[in-house]
């Protein structure tokens, strides 16, 4: 395990084959947070706070590799990454992770935030910067976001809840199976394209033109656009 961090804890619980994990890592220097999931949901909440706080909880089916599954932290110029390191099974060019990691993180708002999960919902809340999530299955789910948002998942639901005073001057959410779903606040003026092959469109003519670039997509699912 790398550990670059102030802080780092973990607590180990074999009989119900998880455990959990707990770090911090000064924000020093920092200006994006880059979060790489593979199995589990991740939650990332932007906060008045000078370090990010890392809480995981681990499981695996195999309690021998438990107390080698873990999370790394590292740091790659100004930009903090965290990542599940997990026992791999597999043949020839292929393998899976044998755990899955849930990640509850805070980390300071003004920072850009990357998050990429496979198989998790991803829910990114209060976010002063540009975002970007992405996951293969599951949910995506942005909570007062006040610049631009990248938000995708292959086979889920991709929701997005603008901040009132957001400054942001382009959003693209898209997902393949699922509906797309914007809450945009008063006053709010966009060049809003959307697509579906299979599903509704909602409340896009009532958004004023403006400079702002909104693309909504998804093949079969829903649209919907709404004020706060």
């Amino acid at each position: 395990m790398l550990c670059l961090v102030t802080a780092c804890v973990a607590d180990l619980n074999l009989d119900s084959f998880h455990r959990n994990y707990a770090s911090q890592l000064a924000a020093t220097g920092l200006r994006a947070l880059q979060v790489e999931g593979e199995n589990g949901d991740i939650r990332v909440s932007g906060a008045a706070v000078r370090a990010i706080e890392i809480r995981a909880r681990i499981e695996t089916n195999d309690p021998a590799t438990l107390p080698k599954d873990s999370v790394e932290i590292s740091r790659n110029g100004d930009t903090a990454i965290v990542a599940s390191e997990c026992n791999r099974t597999g043949i020839a060019f292929w393998s899976i992770q044998n755990c899955g990691v849930d990640y509850d993180i805070l980390y300071p708002r003004a920072m850009r935030v990357s998050v990429t999960a496979v198989n998790g919902d991803v829910t990114i809340i209060g976010a002063e910067a540009a975002v970007e999530a992405r996951t293969t299955n599951g949910d995506v789910t942005i909570r007062d976001a006040s610049s631009d948002v990248d938000a995708n998942s292959q086979q889920g639901d991709v929701t997005t809840y603008l901040g009132s005073a957001w400054l942001g001057r382009t959003l693209a959410l898209g997902t393949r199976f699922g509906d797309i779903r914007l809450a945009v606040p008063q006053g709010f003026h966009a060049d809003v394209q959307t697509h579906t092959i299979a599903g509704d469109v909602d409340g896009v003519s009532s958004i004023p033109i403006g400079s702002a670039d909104v693309r909504l997509s998804t093949i079969f699912g829903d649209v919907t656009v709404s004020r706060r």
